[in-house]
Order: C-alpha cells, then structure tokens, then sequence
C-alpha cells in the first residue's frame, strides 16, 4: 500500500465497519450470510496486516512475494489512525487506551460527538500521566501537567502537526493538554459548544501528544 498513512488508516477502517455488512447482505449461491460476514472480515484482515508490512517477513530473495491465504473470521486486525501503545508492563492500560483508539478514528469518519472525543483524549491523557508519574490517586489535571512538564515528558514541539496555518494552534504540548482540560470543563460542566471547534484545530496534534506519552512510558 502506496499513499498518505492517515488516509489509508482512515480507509481500511471504513471497510472494516461496513464491508462485512454489505457481504453479508450480498445475495450469493455459495456462502450463507454469516460466512460472506466472515470473508469479508478475512479481506479486510489481509489488507489490515499487509498495511503494517506484516508479511514482509515471509519474502524472501529471489522468490515471487507471498500471498496471504484468505480465511474467514469473526474479526480482523483493526489499524487505528493513532496507536497508543504504552509497552508489554501495562497490558491493562493498553486495554483501555485500545477504546480511545476506537474513539479517535470514529471522530476521524465523522461517527462520534465532539464532546464525546474531547472527554475521552482529557480521560486517555490522565491515564496515561498518572501511568508514567506512578500516582495511584488522580491530583489535579493541570499538576500532572506541571509534573510532566518538570520531568521533561513534555519537549516535542507540535508545530509541524498541524494541517494549516491557525492563529490559535498550540506548539506545547502541556500547553495543549491545559486547553484540553479547559474546553472539555466548559463543554462539560457549562454545555459550550467549542468542542467541535477545538477538534477541528487540534485533533491530530492532541493524538500526537498522547502517542508521545506512551512512547515516554515504554522507556520508563
């Protein structure tokens, strides 16, 4: 697969949602609907690893490329628009983040609320701070910002995230992780309706933040 990554992602995982639907609704001869659902989540499987470059271990010098054997399944492999892997210590963390993911590539296909996105990245950001500063007990949002930010957690630079030029985008990391704590409150506690267009700014540079933080607490 050639071609923008996101763009890709965001791809396979349309079809991921819809095409075992629209397989299992296709009149066939040969197959029951339960088992065009499941050759539908084997297509999708292949595509889904061949993005990650999985087989690429089974080519070999001097040999025609390998074909994947299509098989049918009750699910595939999900490739999400923002991986949040925060290392093999914290299977339970990544089991959790795994719904963030869910959350964030629904925003991505236009299928979930802004405020639900803005709820969740505030919710994976603290988990993930509390993960790698070893709180067992949630301080303030914004201390755990500082703390971060004072153990060097926080220096990428977010700039060059960023789809076009914005007089309001954030380069600072903490710095995007207290806006996000002031736009979720208000839409929160106040029902503003800025959610939507905290997103539409911040999106993609808020999933680079969180994939940073994981990245930190493999190392940890």
């Amino acid at each position: 697969m050639d071609g923008n990554g996101f763009w890709l992602d965001m791809l396979l995982e349309r079809m991921r949602r819809d095409l075992p639907t629209i397989a299992e609704a296709t009149p066939a001869d040969r197959h029951t609907p339960a088992e065009r659902r499941r050759l539908a989540n084997g297509l999708i499987d292949v595509l889904c690893r061949s993005r990650v470059s999985y087989y690429d271990r089974y080519d070999k010098e001097g040999q025609p490329d390998y074909v994947p054997r299509l098989r049918r399944l009750r699910t595939s492999e999900v490739v999400p628009v923002r991986a949040l892997w925060p290392g093999d210590k914290h299977p339970d963390l990544y089991a959790r983040l795994a719904i963030t993911e869910e959350i964030l590539t629904s925003w991505a296909l236009d299928e979930v609320a802004p405020e639900v996105v803005l709820e969740e990245l505030h919710t994976a950001a603290e988990l993930i701070l509390m993960r790698l500063m070893e709180k067992r007990r949630a301080p303030a949002f914004a201390e755990l910002v500082e703390e971060a930010r004072a153990d060097g957690h926080l220096e990428w630079r977010l700039g060059m995230h960023y789809a076009d030029e914005e007089p309001e985008q954030i380069d600072d990391m903490g710095d995007l992780l207290i806006s996000l704590k002031d736009h979720r409150k208000r839409a929160k506690h106040q029902g503003s309706d800025e959610a939507r267009a905290w997103l539409t700014v911040h999106f993609w540079p808020a999933g680079v933040v969180l994939e940073r933080l994981c990245n930190r607490l493999q190392k940890a």
